[in-house]
């Protein structure tokens, strides 16, 4: 399994006010580990630390 670290105080720091400054509101962020595969045949995950709106809309951006 491949270690990815996981986002330092600095590194979110810029993703929330990258994020803000986009939307030019305050847009609450969350952090979590996810899991994905890499291909197919991979028999186990790579786990993964990302930032993921904490809102009901997140669905809807696109």
């Amino acid at each position: 399994m491949t270690d990815i670290p996981e986002f330092t105080d600095e590194q979110t720091k810029i993703v929330r006010q990258s994020i803000n400054q986009h939307y030019d509101k305050w847009i609450g962020l969350l952090l979590a580990d996810t899991g994905f595969r890499p291909v197919r045949s991979a028999r186990g995950l790579i786990e993964v630390p990302v930032h993921f709106r904490g809102e009901f809309e997140a669905m809807e951006i696109g």
